[in-house]
This record gives C-alpha cells, structure tokens and sequence, in this order.
C-alpha cells in the first residue's frame, strides 16, 4: 500500500514505479529483476489530467498501460460487467503487477467497517490475484501524534493488516519528503528530493530515527534490494 495526504505526489511516485517495473530500469535505489507488464488502473485523476501529467513526465511512451477514469467509470468494483470485463482484459494483457489508484474510487464500500474493507480487498483479489499495489489516503492524526504507518491507514485497521508492506510519503516544502517503509521483514526511514521541472522523486537517503544519514545499502534488507526477489 501506498498513502500519503493529497498533493503529496503519491501517484506520481506510483507513475515512476509503474515505468521502472515496465522498463526495467531504476526507481531511486531500486532496480527490478527484470522488467513486468505492468498495469496501472486510474480510478482517481481525471483522464485528461493523468495523461498530462504522464507527458509531463515523459511517461507518454511507457511500456505501463493505463487504464483510465473514462473507461472504468467511478466504483468500477461495485459493477459486476466492469469487473469482469477488467478482469478479462488483464489477462489478455498478461498483467503481472497492477496498480490500483485509488482505494476510495474503486468501491462505495465503507472503509470505515470491517465488513467493508472485506468486501473491497475480495473484490480486488477477483479481478487481480497477482501482485499489486494499491494507494490510499492516510487519516487525519492529532496534534504531536507518532508517525506509525499502521495506524494512519485510513478505515478500519483490517486494511493495514491487510498490507505486506506500507509506504508513507509526507512532504518536506516542495522538493522534499519523507518515505516511510513498514513490513513484515523491514521498518526504515528515507529522506528524499524531487526534480524542481517535474517534480519526479530523484533520491532517497536512508535515515536513522533522529533525521540523519545513516549510509549503509539502501535496501534496509542486507544489501539485497526489495525489488530482487522472483516473479511470481
């Protein structure tokens, strides 16, 4: 899962880790095995501002296809020929990671309720069961409130749960932010800069928990990058 507040540039992260996969070439410290076929479902933008800001990154000619608002419809989950016919195209298109923007866009399921981010999750599991990643927006924490990952995943906790890994992304002024990576096997803090033209995410330094450098790989997992691990 990918979160971060509005304007934060989550999707176009997601766009730049849409384009590594496809191509195969490196996303801030990390580089794929090999490249995907990646499938990138944009619930959320509409479609005439997505694939502006696609040219404006010189995404345009991407191997990732989209598949957009204007062909979806808003709450696609929520319509069983959308599903089905979404399903069928990726697997024509032999989808091997699809990414879901946005959460709140794809059903009017109340993510607030257990029953309701059930509901969500086993309809995504029928379209896609392959890998994926799915953004989201964080709830609104208090005043001084610790930055957990976990807990600022907004609806019902069962989402978080859900999750083998949770990315957070806040700004820091307009060309830099903070990533924050939770899993089951890593927890590590990255500081990061943005292009001042486009603003694409161009580094990432691993920190440790007082804001400082702390060198070392850029994995956070013994040298061995996240993304070098098998295809499924």
């Amino acid at each position: 899962m990918l979160q971060a507040p509005p304007k934060t540039g989550k999707s176009i992260m997601a766009a730049q880790i849409a384009d590594a996969l496809a191509s195969g070439t490196k996303f801030l410290n990390w580089t794929p095995i090999k490249p995907w076929r990646v499938v990138y479902i944009q619930a959320d933008a509409p479609p005439g501002d997505w694939h502006g800001q696609l040219t404006q990154l010189g995404f345009h000619n991407s191997t990732a296809l989209t598949i957009d608002r204007a062909v979806l419809g808003l709450f696609c989950l929520d319509n069983l020929k959308v599903r089905l016919d979404l399903k069928a195209t990726l697997f024509t298109l032999k989808a091997e990671f699809v990414i879901w923007d946005a959460l709140e866009k794809l059903s009017r399921a109340d993510l607030n309720e257990k029953e309701g981010c059930q509901k969500t999750l086993a309809l995504l599991e029928e379209v896609y069961k392959g890998p994926r990643l799915v953004i989201h927006h964080p709830r609104k924490m208090k005043e001084g409130g610790a930055w957990t990952n976990v807990d600022e995943v907004a609806g019902n906790h069962y989402l978080a749960g859900d999750a083998s890994s949770i990315i957070s992304v806040k700004k820091n002024g307009p060309l830099e932010g903070w990533m924050k990576i939770t899993g089951r096997l890593m927890d590590s803090l990255w500081k990061m800069t943005r292009d001042p033209g486009d603003y694409r995410w161009l580094t990432a330094h691993k920190v440790d928990s007082g804001g400082n450098s702390s060198g070392g790989d850029s994995s956070g997992n013994g040298g061995k990058s996240i993304w070098d691990t098998p295809a499924p």
